[in-house]
């Protein structure tokens, strides 16, 4: 498996490395770039638990060079909105630049009102943290056009 990637275990809470494409990745993997290790684990369970595969990366940067090199099998982009490193509001957008049917799904403790000119396009989402794994999991079917 590569660096990088959360395998779809419901226990799987361990910090990862950043995202570092060395093999492809699986069909419908999930991008999610969040630094913090506690929120990162939490989406992972959450989304192993419906087979997804999670690739992270913990900033803009580390997400833009992971989509870059496996972005053809990502299908869908998970961005907290506040990344030490730049505004995941706008890594979002550039994600949506390179791949204009990506759909992104930003994550905040922010207000949602900061958002309103992203989340206007219906492929992109908005999370408020803290959430709840069922919200996640509604989020993240309703972006990728299935129930989960």
């Amino acid at each position: 498996m590569p660096p990088g990637v959360l395998p779809p275990s419901p226990g799987n809470f361990a910090p990862q490395p950043a995202a570092v494409a060395t093999e492809p990745l699986p069909s419908r993997a999930i991008l999610l770039v969040e630094d913090d290790d506690a929120v990162a684990g939490l989406i992972g369970m959450i989304l192993g638990r419906s087979g997804h595969t999670v690739v992270r990366a913990r900033s803009c940067a580390e997400g833009l060079r992971c989509f870059r090199t496996e972005g053809d099998r990502v299908a869908l982009a998970i961005v907290d909105a506040g990344l030490p490193d730049g505004d995941g509001a706008l890594i979002g957008r550039r994600l949506r630049e390179l791949a204009p049917s990506l759909p992104v799904l930003l994550t905040s403790g922010r207000d949602r009102s900061r958002f309103a000119a992203s989340c206007a396009d219906p492929r992109v989402g908005y999370l408020a943290k803290p959430f709840r794994p069922a919200e996640v999991a509604t989020a993240v079917g309703r972006l990728l056009g299935g129930t989960y």
